[in-house]
């Protein structure tokens, strides 16, 4: 399958960031970092969101928490108390280099605190062979959007709607002169995509 970069993630370690040059390369929709843990807040969050509304429809510019093992429902209300009144959220649920990785448990735990605040299941990012891909095999997660990160040139062994082919720092393919994380909608076109990112709550 040919790779085709529908949509970039981004955090504040991509500064500085062209979204022009983004919707040039033919992406529909970017999905940024706002928060870790119970009080890490992006420091470029807000700056990107403002920048990218400008170029992109506003239910095509999400957001995602990255998941640590502090309070799940405390770890829910600082993300909200950061994206009120913001569409499309998104849990990063991926091993944590400071030794803090969430535990399953936890995990499962924010997504439904989420869920009962918000009203639909979140999305859930993370890696095919990894602490997602294993929760996917035993049963957790299967009515979340499932955004799956398999760098490879075939996609995820796992059924999911965004497939991330390419992380920043490994790969090769750029977007405006800068490589970033590059993502691929499995459901359909761009137009199909777009549709997608905006039935989010």
């Amino acid at each position: 399958m040919a790779q085709r970069i529908d949509i970039i993630d981004i955090y504040h370690g991509d500064a500085p960031v062209d979204f022009h040059a983004m919707a040039d390369a033919g992406v529909v929709g970017v999905i940024l970092k706002a928060t870790q843990g119970t009080g890490f807040v992006d420091s470029k969050f807000h700056e990107f969101r403002t920048r990218a509304l400008t170029v992109f429809d506003e239910g095509c510019v999400h957001s995602y928490h990255f998941l640590d093992n502090s309070d799940a429902r405390q770890q829910i209300d600082h993300y909200l108390s950061v994206t009120d009144g913001m569409p499309g959220r998104w849990l990063d649920y991926e091993p944590n280099k400071n030794g803090t990785t969430c535990t399953l448990a936890r995990a499962v735990e924010a997504c439904h605190i989420l869920e009962s605040k918000q009203g639909s299941f979140p999305g859930m990012y993370g890696s095919d062979k990894d602490l997602l891909g294993v929760a996917i095999d035993e049963g957790h997660f299967t009515v979340c959007p499932l955004w799956i990160a398999r760098f490879r040139d075939s996609g995820p062994e796992h059924s999911c709607h965004l497939w991330q082919f390419q992380a920043g720092e490994l790969g090769d393919v750029e977007v405006g002169g800068k490589r970033y994380d590059l993502n691929m909608f499995q459901k359909g076109d761009k137009e199909a995509c777009k549709a997608w990112l905006k039935s989010f709550a």
